[in-house]
């Protein structure tokens, strides 16, 4: 009936599908049950046939609808062959029973739709979520370690936290959306604390003075951070969407009124009066002063108030003259043309331009807006300890040296005339399309290797008096 290689990758692990008339498992004398076994994972998939029930309309149709649902489009599906699949009665895996699921199913068909069947996204969505696991909010302990139970073999412990928690803001994002929680109305860590953290301590899955097997707290808050951030980056959801994530910054971000195309961005929230300056006393063009490298909650919301149709966003970065300064470049260039690409899609077809953008970014510092006593007593960057010399080298070869040598300046250290002519300068090249003749161009880097560098980056202070 079914080929059995079509089920490789499937994670049903003993579902029974058939059903008697009144709900309950038919005994097995009344069926005629196919065996499929999943070479891969050693999983069991029992497909069951009421042989007593006579044909009722609809039904191959739902069966057909129940095996797209299981294998979410898998690239190869089961299908039916030459030989006639009898009539099947109710059908109902465990997880019909579900309030939810109706709602699940919605929007995987929606996502589906959006993505696009053969995307990385959809592909992704489909690998990483455990579309087996019980209801998580209902489970008990044994369901989680029969189902999250592998862990880490190499640290010895009881779950998979990586698969955990994908599976888990999978399902609570679903269930905010079907009206059985609230969404979560705060930053990220809010998600730890309210959802994440107790159903941890819970099941006594988090470790407790160094005891045995148990995950450490911070790295499974890291993991769940970082989760979130893989759902947003593969188009899922949004930080702003059901949980309401909210900004940390937006007061100090303002959309231009007559030139929001342009985007005086500054990696320091120090010099929200610049922006000020900027807005009031020489154009109205759109400003944000961020606090090291910009969140990207706050870039979705400030993306909301920007969606126009200027067609390209043009970024001057402010940023300091030092590796971990030009990355902040890239990932506002980067994180910004994301969001403009999925603005384009969200554009109605009844429109003729879209809301969505390019985007170009110049690097607004260079070595001449610094004094020659700032840049002697410049931090040399050849100094550092060797694990940071590769992304030293990798910044130098983007901008060169300043006298032969990796010098880091902090744009703190630029007189506030120069930071106003700085600004002006960017004003006046960026409204005629010129800026390349006074401001050298970041070049767009993937988003995927913006947060793969970003990933673990944390402001510290080195040895050599360093601070990022």
């Amino acid at each position: 009936m079914w080929d059995r290689d079509l089920l490789t990758g499937g994670r049903m692990e003993r579902l029974m599908l058939g059903t008697n008339l009144d709900g309950e498992y038919a005994e097995s004398r009344d069926l005629d049950a196919l065996w499929l076994v999943d070479e891969l994972g050693g999983y069991q998939l029992e497909v069951a046939v009421d042989q007593s029930a006579g044909p009722r309309d609809g039904e191959l149709e739902l069966a057909c609808q129940l095996l797209d649902h299981l294998f979410l489009g898998q690239r190869h599906r089961p299908g039916f062959g030459t030989r006639r699949l009898k009539p099947w009665p109710v059908l109902q895996p465990r997880w019909f029973s579900y309030d939810w699921y109706e709602t699940e199913a919605r929007i995987l068909e929606a996502l589906k739709a959006d993505l696009g069947e053969d995307s990385t996204e959809w592909k992704w969505l489909q690998k990483v979520v455990r579309w087996d696991a019980p209801d998580l909010d209902e489970a008990t302990t044994e369901q989680v370690l029969n189902c999250f139970g592998r862990g880490n073999v190499a640290r010895d412990q009881l779950v998979n936290d990586t698969a955990l928690t994908r599976t888990y803001i999978w399902q609570r994002w679903i269930k905010i959306q079907h009206g059985t929680f609230e969404a979560v109305m705060g930053n990220i860590r809010s998600l730890w604390y309210q959802v994440i953290q107790p159903f941890y301590q819970y099941h006594q899955l988090l470790s407790e003075s160094n005891r045995a097997l148990r995950s450490p707290g911070s790295e499974v808050e890291d993991t769940m951070t970082d989760n979130v951030g893989l759902f947003v980056a593969h188009r899922i959801f949004e930080y702003k969407g059901a949980f309401q994530f909210q900004p940390g910054m937006s007061n100090l971000s303002r959309r231009g009124r007559d030139t929001p195309k342009l985007l005086f961005f500054t990696e320091k929230e120090g010099l929200v009066w610049l922006c000020d300056w900027i807005y009031k006393s020489v154009e109205t063009i759109s400003t944000m002063a961020s606090n090291g490298q910009p969140s990207f909650v706050n870039l979705e919301y400030f993306a909301e108030k920007l969606k126009a149709k200027f067609g390209k966003l043009v970024i001057g970065a402010f940023c300091d003259w030092d590796p971990w300064g030009y990355m902040i470049a890239e990932q506002i260039d980067a994180k910004m043309r994301f969001l403009g690409e999925k603005l384009k899609r969200m554009t109605p077809p009844e429109e003729k331009r879209s809301w969505g953008w390019d985007v170009e970014t110049y690097m607004l510092t260079s070595p001449q807006w610094f004094t020659q006593q700032q840049i002697a007593t410049a931090h040399d960057l050849s100094n550092m300890p060797p694990k940071f010399q590769k992304t030293v080298n990798d910044w130098v070869g983007k901008v060169g040296t300043i006298n032969g040598k990796p010098l880091a300046l902090h744009i703190d250290l630029i007189s506030t005339a120069y930071k106003k002519q700085i600004a002006e300068r960017f004003v006046e090249y960026g409204k005629d399309g010129q800026l390349e003749r006074v401001f050298n161009r970041v070049e767009p880097v993937g988003w995927n290797r913006v947060r793969a560098r970003g990933r673990n980056f944390r402001w510290a202070e080195t040895t050599n008096g360093l601070r990022r």
